[in-house]
C-alpha cells in the first residue's frame, strides 16, 4: 500500500461494532482480524475512489452516489443481505 495511506484507518471501535451487527452482540473478534478488515474496507475505498478517479477525465469534479453505484453494479459487488447471509453460513462453517 502506498505509505501516504499507511495512517489511514477505521476506529476499531466502528469495525467491531459493524461486525457485530451482523455476527450478533456476543462474537467475540480479535485485534489482528479487526485490524485486517479495517485495512481491507479502506483498501475497497481507496479502490472505488481510484475507479471513480476517471470522472475528472469528463470535467466533473464531484463523484456521485449514482457512479458509485455502477462502479459496484460493474464489478458485481452486490449490495444485498444474501451476501451477509452466505458469509454467515461459511463462518459457521468454518469458523
Amino acid at each position: 500500500m502506498d505509505a501516504k495511506y499507511t495512517d489511514l484507518q477505521f476506529p476499531d471501535s466502528l469495525v467491531s461494532r459493524i461486525i457485530k451487527s451482523h455476527l450478533g452482540s456476543n462474537t467475540r473478534i480479535s485485534k489482528d482480524a479487526i485490524k485486517l478488515i479495517s485495512r481491507c474496507s479502506l483498501l475497497f475505498a481507496i479502490y472505488l475512489a481510484t475507479i471513480s478517479s476517471s470522472i475528472k477525465g469528463k470535467k466533473r469534479q464531484l463523484v456521485q452516489d449514482s457512479q458509485i453505484e455502477e462502479i459496484i453494479r460493474t464489478f458485481d459487488f452486490k449490495r444485498n443481505s444474501n451476501n451477509c447471509s452466505q458469509a454467515e453460513d461459511y463462518a459457521s462453517k468454518h469458523g
